[in-house]
């Protein structure tokens, strides 16, 4: 999982960054990918456009329109539900809007209304020169960070 998100000064606390999460992507590591699909929603969505899955534009020989199964699977009423609550607390999309899966199993996400912010999701500057950077994050998480001379 990578998760994007930007960092602000914290108005209260000159040595604290505050943390806002937009986004992100969720790969697969060391799984099948069919097996990584099957999980998060079967054959790749960016090859099933909105119109093919919902029938408009295509011929029907008026045998195939039951038999025939949407490219589209349709949510459960639990998932219906967990999207929506997503969307109006986070203005998260689901990732059908965010282009669907990829063909490598990579789906994207994005959250309008961003996660974290001042006195939520911070990390402390706790040591800084010009070449390493030392933070301790909100639930106790410390970063080192080194710059890496150009060749």
């Amino acid at each position: 999982m990578t998760m994007r998100g930007y960092i602000l000064p914290d108005p209260d606390h000159s040595h604290r960054l505050s943390v806002w999460f937009d986004g992100g992507t969720i790969e697969p590591a060391d799984m099948d990918l069919n097996q990584w699909k099957a999980v998060l929603g079967g054959e790749s969505n960016r090859a099933a456009s909105p119109s093919a899955s919902s029938g408009e534009g295509r011929k029907s020989s008026g045998k195939e329109g039951k038999s025939k199964k949407s490219s589209r699977t349709k949510r459960p009423l639990t998932g219906r539900a967990k999207i929506f609550a997503a969307r109006l607390l986070m203005g998260a999309s689901p990732p059908e809007e965010n282009g669907g899966m990829e063909d490598d199993g990579t789906v994207s996400y994005r959250l309008r209304r961003p996660m974290g912010g001042h006195g939520k999701t911070y990390v402390d500057v706790r040591y800084l020169d010009g070449t390493m950077r030392i933070m301790r994050g909100n639930m106790g998480s410390v970063y080192v960070f080194v710059r890496v001379p150009e060749e």
